[in-house]
């Protein structure tokens, strides 16, 4: 007893037992990120093992396990990210099922960046559930355990049967906002999936909170209608003058004198409705509205017409114009969100936030995907000072085409939590926000 404590005592002192241990650690890696799994396997003081991964003439992956990985804990790195979401899904499914028929212990995999995390739910009739899908592909595979970060949404820890542990990006933003950006912050979140988010990372900087509300094309037309057809009629103006200029928004008279004809014979002046009655006014082809009213409506909106542009989805995924709660006038403004793709939503959310009287703007996200014309948006934006980051994607090219685009390292992160969970240790301080 006297001879074994001092012994612990001094492995410990030297990290031998955590080699020790490493010894029945392997770190796989796939093709999708393979300069964060260096990373990873640096900061746990380890090499990747070695595997072969490639395609065959027909497009078919293929798998080759170089080294035994009989009896250990295999750690499987692969984001499901662009610009193949597809292809990094197909290639980790086969890696599992290749080191479950090679007799690991144990799989787990790290998804630093979950794909099809967005089809989590059912947005409108005959869609599907993408994430509960790929769920069930990866169970099917052989996983035993997921470690992943910054998860769409949260909801989607419970499409498994297996553990996921669902880390958090938030302490190493607030870390570089406390570091790096000066001044009176108030944290935004563009939009309502976002507040819980960024809520909390407000809460950590003491500073204020606000929020855009994504406003659509199809709900823009529904709820202007609505307000438009049964509100009093303004002082000198007739009954039919009024209803159009309230239907036709800020187009000029001419535009309206031109379709005078076509308007009167669709739409009756104003006349009473009982209290808390409403009108639909539908503009996508039902019977609540005449044909005169829709070609004339169509004519007065080309941008909305079917003939020249796509459908509109009815949901908010097609943001148009945004709406502010709170105060931004003279104020750092930090914009948090868990993913930017096409930078569409920052762009209309940056501008929206400089015309209500913002000093600058810094947006964060967690994945950079940044597909599409994101690069051009991001470096035209008037008063976005910096978009960061992390690397749970390869962001190599992004980061070369725009100065503005920051990077945060979540190798040792990472690092921490595949330690963590070889040891069997608690995860629980991984998941605990840094204090005030």
């Amino acid at each position: 007893q006297h001879v074994t404590r001092p012994l612990i005592a001094y492995l410990c002192d030297f990290n031998i037992m955590d080699k020790f241990s490493q010894c029945h650690m392997a770190l796989l890696a796939g093709t999708s990120h393979p300069e964060l799994t260096e990373l990873i396997a640096s900061s746990l003081n380890t090499r990747p093992t070695k595997a072969e991964i490639s395609k065959f003439s027909n497009g078919e992956t293929s798998v080759v396990i170089t080294e035994s990985i009989r009896s250990k804990d295999v750690f499987i790195l692969q984001s499901i990210c662009p610009p193949s979401p597809n292809d990094t899904l197909i290639e980790l499914l086969i890696m599992i099922d290749a080191v479950k028929r090679a007799s690991a212990a144990r799989v787990t995999a790290v998804i630093p960046c979950f794909g099809y995390a967005r089809q989590s739910k059912k947005h409108k009739s005959r869609t599907p559930i993408s994430s509960k899908l790929v769920a069930n592909l990866l169970e099917t595979a052989g996983v035993d355990r997921i470690i992943t970060v910054d998860l769409h949404s949260s909801q989607i820890q419970g499409f498994f049967d297996v553990p996921v542990d669902n880390l958090y990006a938030e302490r190493l933003i607030t870390r570089y906002i406390r570091k790096k950006i000066p001044g009176e912050w108030v944290v935004v979140a563009p939009g309502v999936g976002g507040v819980k988010r960024a809520k909390s990372i407000s809460d950590l900087l003491d500073a204020g909170f606000a929020l855009l509300h994504k406003e659509s094309n199809y709900s823009m037309l529904k709820r202007t209608a609505n307000e438009s057809i049964y509100t009093p009629a303004k002082p000198g103006l007739s009954g039919d003058d009024s209803l159009r200029r309230r239907a036709l928004g800020s187009h000029s008279m001419e535009d309206i004198a031109s379709l005078s004809s076509s308007l009167s014979q669709a739409v009756a002046s104003p006349r009473p409705m009982p209290a808390g009655s409403r009108l639909e006014f539908d503009f996508e082809g039902s019977s609540s509205s005449s044909p005169a009213t829709r070609a004339a409506m169509q004519q007065l909106t080309p941008d909305m017409s079917p003939a020249a542009s796509p459908a509109i989805p009815h949901d908010d995924t097609h943001a148009k114009r945004m709406n502010l709660v709170g105060d931004v006038v003279g104020k750092v403004v930090i914009i948090i969100d868990d993913i930017v793709d096409t930078c569409d939503t920052l762009a209309l959310a940056t501008r929206t936030l400089m015309q209500c009287g913002a000093k600058e703007v810094y947006a964060f996200a967690s994945h950079g995907m940044m597909s599409g014309h994101a690069v051009d948006v991001v470096n035209s934006l008037v008063g976005l000072k910096e978009l960061v980051i992390t690397n749970s994607i390869p962001n190599d090219r992004t980061l070369a085409a725009c100065p503005r685009v920051r990077q945060i390292n979540i190798a040792s992160f990472l690092g921490d939590a595949i330690r963590r969970t070889h040891h069997g240790e608690s995860m629980e301080s991984l998941f605990e926000m840094p204090t005030k």
